[in-house]
């Protein structure tokens, strides 16, 4: 479905795809800050993934439709968090095929297929020191939390495919069974090539990205056929969304929107 986050302005609109249970939570500081002239439209298939993961290319076609249907003509801008940014990717193919013009593509520190390689040995030591002194002390115990988040997601995804080989209902009652659908999903799905240049927007606390990973766009560089830009900002891989860091990211974006 389709829903306003903010619907005012006469620029066209920046489609936030595939927004989990329909939390525009995290574009709201964004579009805030890309003010009243820039409409931002939230995407996302709502009540639809209660009873099944929805398989990225399926929830993609349903976009796409959704999005011809609200803005039938006239250039498209797309933007995605995390693994959001795989259904994004397939909203842009299926766009790019259809004739539309994909003016600004951007992804928000989003990991791609072809993995994002990490500092191991001393350097990751010493990156988790510099973690340590850019976020204090808590950043020890965020580490952990986001290990078990991992661990449950994962454990989630593993009964989920099992319930689904079994043909068992699968319910999906809460955030953590959508993101563990999503990595379901995402694990079966290869990103086409994709002939439109998009901008990833980098945490800049992330102290593991080798340069290596960047030069490569954070793994993306394999399907990307017209090139990308990173540019680092400031916060972490969801707070860069939240004030104040979302500041510096909207700047970017408003004159790359401009520019477009």
């Amino acid at each position: 479905m389709i829903f306003a986050i903010q619907p005012n302005g006469h620029k066209p609109p920046l489609f936030a795809v595939h927004i989990l249970g329909g939390r525009s939570s995290y574009y709201t500081a964004l579009s805030d800050e890309l003010g009243d002239d820039q409409p931002v439209i939230g995407v996302t298939f709502g009540m639809l993934a209660r009873d099944k993961p929805i398989g990225v290319e399926e929830a993609a076609q349903y976009y796409v439709d959704e999005i011809q249907k609200f803005q039938p003509e006239g250039p498209v801008h797309l933007a995605a968090v995390s693994l959001g940014a795989y259904f994004a990717w397939e909203v842009a193919w299926l766009l790019n095929e259809a004739g539309r013009e994909i003016r600004f593509f951007a992804l928000f520190d989003a990991s791609g297929p072809d993995g994002r390689a990490s500092r191991t040995g001393l350097r990751r030591l010493l990156a988790n020191i510099r973690t340590v002194r850019h976020r204090g002390y808590g950043s020890i115990l965020a580490a952990i939390g986001n290990r078990i988040d991992d661990l449950r997601h994962a454990w989630i995804a593993s009964q989920m495919k099992r319930q689904a080989r079994s043909g068992e209902r699968i319910e999906i009652r809460g955030g953590n069974d959508f993101i563990a659908s999503n990595q379901l999903v995402i694990s079966s799905y290869r990103p086409k090539p994709l002939a439109v240049p998009f901008t990833i927007y980098r945490s800049n606390e992330n102290f593991f990205d080798t340069e290596e990973c960047i030069r490569r766009g954070l793994g993306w560089d394999s399907v990307a056929l017209k090139g990308y830009e990173v540019i680092d900002v400031p916060g972490g891989h969801l707070t860069m969304l939240e004030q104040p860091h979302v500041k510096t990211l909207a700047g970017h974006m408003a004159r790359a929107l401009a520019d477009g």
